[in-house]
């Protein structure tokens, strides 16, 4: 998949998102789900960057104790360029 083509396209079209959201929240809840049923460890960490904000996934529900790590704009930018190997260009958006 080109993450960069499905980046582009869908924060350019709000329409989009929601489609893609529509597809994937379900399946990444599926899955997150059948991990967790599947394990035999009295503690699971579920590690997932959306939790909160995506409450239509649903993960959240899935969880007994939610503890939130924060990083720095400048950290969450270098990691994510680093992930989809992306330079770092600062965009100031509109609030």
């Amino acid at each position: 998949m080109d993450r960069a083509a499905v980046r582009t396209h869908v924060f350019a079209n709000p329409e989009a998102l929601i489609e893609l959201e529509a597809i994937t929240h379900p399946a990444i809840r599926e899955t997150a789900k059948a991990q967790l049923d599947a394990s035999t460890s009295p503690y699971i960490i579920l590690s997932a960057p959306l939790l909160i904000e995506a409450a239509e996934a649903g993960l959240a529900n899935l969880c007994q104790r939610i503890l939130v790590m924060d990083a720095t704009e400048d950290t969450q930018l270098a990691r994510a360029s680093q992930r989809d190997d992306q330079s770092i260009q600062k965009k100031l958006r509109p609030l």
